[in-house]
């Protein structure tokens, strides 16, 4: 069966019906785009297990995907953008928030974490499991590691690290991406993108003296959603229900691309 492209501009919703396999496809196509763009002595590993140690307390904590910086590696070279001149990098929406007030932890692992990079999954935005979720995040956001937080999802509740009272109104669905600095606390890159819109992509901070590099998000959706054929999925239900301009707007795309 030939593969078929992906009928919507941005994020297809009925990815959200097979989350978990999902997620593992795009944790892999993410870790292969951010590593193509590292500087050399810096390595993507995804699922990178690291320690935390705050209020004399240590946390162990798996990233979805981190940069680190093995100690044995020569000095820091330039990194380059990638971004093409046929992909636009995303403005993003600038937040000032109120730094924490214990401002460092130690990350103890064999390998520095420079960058924590999460897509964010169901368990994260529900009661069960966003206090655990949370935790790390504040404990990142306490150190010296950079997060970009990824959620594509509509369900559960917001849990990236902005408060929705500091965003400008935006009418309907919206992804959106969060990225941390850590040499700025106060502050938030927010990228938020409808239903009806690509994807973003997004600048991804690294290590003070390096330029940031460009994780572009919708090819590697489009990717996940042709390699996993996906296409049949389409006649699923989705779960929560689409308001009706946003689920007429979806009915219209499958029809269009004969999956209705």
């Amino acid at each position: 069966m030939a593969a078929q492209a992906n009928p919507f501009p941005g994020m297809n919703p009925f990815l959200e019906l097979h989350w978990s396999d999902v997620h593992t496809r795009l944790l892999t196509y993410m870790s292969d785009a951010l590593s193509e763009l590292l500087p050399a002595d810096l390595v993507v590993r995804t699922e990178q297990r690291v320690s935390v140690t705050t209020d004399h307390v240590v946390r162990g904590y798996r990233t979805d995907v981190a940069v680190v910086e093995p100690p044995q590696f020569p000095p820091t070279r330039q990194a380059s953008t990638g971004a093409s001149a046929a992909t636009p990098v995303a403005e993003p929406e600038v937040v000032l928030v109120e730094p924490a007030t214990e401002r460092w932890l130690e990350i103890r692992n064999r390998d520095r974490l420079v960058t924590a990079v999460e897509l964010l999954s169901p368990t994260n935005k529900r009661e069960d499991g966003r206090a655990a979720y949370l935790q790390k995040q504040r404990d990142y956001l306490l150190g010296h590691a950079n997060l970009v937080e990824i959620d594509l999802l509509r369900a559960g509740q917001h849990t990236v690290a902005v408060d929705t009272q500091r965003l400008r109104p935006q009418a309907g669905t919206c992804h959106i991406v969060c990225v941390s600095r850590a040499a700025i606390l106060g502050r938030r890159e927010v990228y938020r993108t409808r239903l009806t819109e690509r994807l973003p992509a997004v600048r991804v901070p690294l290590r003070a003296d390096d330029p940031d590099i460009v994780l572009d998000l919708q090819p590697l959706v489009d990717r996940c959603y042709s390699a996993g054929r996906y296409w049949l999925a389409t006649r699923e239900t989705l779960d929560p229900p689409l308001p009706p301009d946003e689920a007429a707007w979806v009915s219209e795309k499958l029809r269009e691309h004969g999956l209705a």
